[in-house]
């Protein structure tokens, strides 16, 4: 957990408390940069972004309106966007067709047996991309503002990430382990 002194002797440009801050959070940050597909050497520059935004940023953080790391996830998920819309990265390229799946029992008690998360990393990056996001909490909305894709296109990769998770899950090579 971050402290509110932690923060403070950052604001006061403390460098101990910066290399403080930022090994405490570096491993957070490594993950969410694993689960955007991030090279490793897209990785390291991305980090180098997420860190310089946050140190500029953080005499914006308000510790009332709630912890820190849940802000820092947040700044750190618009920096990533950022940077793929700098990269000029196409995250979604299908039609915007409204793809409705049915949710079936069987297959969230699979998911638990299973390395979702290897899974995840195996979709093609929109649909990952917007998997994370909803998981992360943003609504069709905001991913839809974001990633410059309509809201039914969100929807639809959403849908379509869920069915393939669904297909390894219950293909017979995956049922073997």
């Amino acid at each position: 957990m971050i402290d509110n002194l932690l923060i403070a002797r950052c604001l006061k440009k403390d460098r101990k408390a910066y290399e403080e801050l930022y090994n405490l959070t570096l491993p957070y940050m490594v993950v969410l940069c694993r689960r955007y597909r991030l090279l490793d050497t897209d990785m390291e520059d991305m980090l180098q972004e997420i860190y310089s935004e946050m140190f500029v940023s953080l005499k914006g953080y308000d510790a009332s309106k709630g912890e820190f790391i849940p802000w820092f996830r947040k700044l750190g998920l618009f920096t990533i966007l950022k940077g793929f819309r700098k990269k000029d990265i196409k995250i979604v390229h299908i039609d915007s067709m409204e793809y409705h799946v049915q949710e079936d029992p069987r297959v969230k008690d699979e998911f638990e047996k299973h390395d979702i998360v290897a899974m995840i990393d195996k979709l093609p990056l929109g649909y990952k991309t917007v998997f994370n996001l909803v998981k992360d909490g943003f609504d069709h909305g905001e991913i839809s503002s974001y990633l410059g894709i309509t809201k039914s296109a969100s929807r639809s990769q959403l849908a379509r990430a869920k069915q393939m998770l669904r297909n390894q899950i219950t293909s017979p090579k995956c049922q073997s382990l």
